[in-house]
């Protein structure tokens, strides 16, 4: 087995249908492949789906999982893959194209010197201007790690190809991490020990988001908090002077952005977002700052566990 496609659900079965549907009618990519859907909780709609996709001869396994978290489901897919190779979707993702798992080929056969890899988000001909703004500034977000000067590149989490033993020697996905920066902290893990992560356009995936601008800027806020517990404040903000450089880029990774008549407010409502952002990672810092306040003295006695 080559790759195993694990795909974490809270059982959104449309979306889910939706993202088996484009990994079912892939081009033959000419190594063998299974799909494993965890759902948490576990739901009899989902089951009934991936029911439903097995029958097209696909190898697609259900697991349940009574504990809340994406990061949960995911490191239980990991643990019962067999794959050599780990791919991560959403379910609100769906593969761009049907040749996506056998453009795979040239990042899964041979020695590699890289053993991790990202796309980028894309928004499908029918999103809305949110889940646009949205997309465009997750890609923001990745293209700044790439332009910063240790150019230490990010995973997004809804499409990120792993090799499973390096995923395991890492610890997998971090629980500490609950539905924000998950894929900075495991990218950070990966290069910490020596290897190597690149981002692809390739790997791109096309991201229908929902949840309008409530969720949109509650995503902002979460994961500004979480990235002061990351150790790596670079990414908390795009300088402005990096902004339009980078949108242009955008532009051209992702045409769809230019549809519509309010194309013209994408750079106020990227701003938005960023303060957004901004105001969540001051509250992390914060929060670090006051929990080191209030954690005891050890006394310079080491516990027996090294923690």
């Amino acid at each position: 087995m080559k790759l195993s496609i694990v795909i974490p659900t809270i059982g959104r079965t449309a979306a889910l249908r939706r993202c088996l549907s484009s990994l079912v009618f892939q081009a033959d990519p000419g190594f063998n492949f299974e799909i494993i859907v965890v759902s948490n909780p576990g739901q009899q709609a989902v089951a009934e789906v991936v029911e439903e996709f097995s029958l097209s001869g696909t190898l697609i396994r259900y697991l349940a999982l009574e504990q809340s978290g994406a990061n949960r489901a995911r490191n239980l897919g990991a643990s019962v893959a067999t794959g050599r190779y780990l791919l991560f979707l959403d379910d609100d993702t769906e593969l761009a194209g049907q040749d996506f798992l056998l453009n795979l080929t040239e990042f899964i056969e041979g020695p590699r010197a890289e053993v991790a890899w990202g796309g980028y988000y894309l928004s499908p001909s029918a999103a809305d201007f949110s889940s646009r703004a949205y997309n465009c500034a997750a890609n923001l977000w990745l293209m700044k790690s790439c332009k910063a000067p240790r150019r230490r590149p990010v995973m997004v989490g809804g499409c990120t190809l792993v090799d499973r033993q390096v995923f395991t020697q890492v610890g997998g996905f971090d629980l500490k991490q609950m539905g924000a920066a998950e894929e900075l902290a495991l990218s950070q893990r990966v290069q910490a020990q020596g290897h190597r992560v690149v981002l692809n356009r390739k790997l791109s995936v096309h991201h229908h988001f929902q949840g309008g601008w409530v969720r949109a800027l509650g995503n902002a806020y979460r994961h500004g908090r979480a990235k002061p517990s990351t150790q790596d404040p670079r990414l908390d903000s795009i300088p402005m002077r990096q902004t339009f450089s980078l949108v242009r880029r955008s532009l051209v990774l992702d045409q769809t952005l230019e549809r519509g008549r309010r194309f013209q407010f994408l750079i106020p409502s990227l701003a938005a977002y960023y303060v957004v952002v901004l105001v969540g990672a001051t509250v992390g810092r914060w929060k670090l700052r006051s929990e080191g306040a209030s954690a005891p003295a050890l006394g310079g006695i080491r516990s027996s566990s090294g923690q």
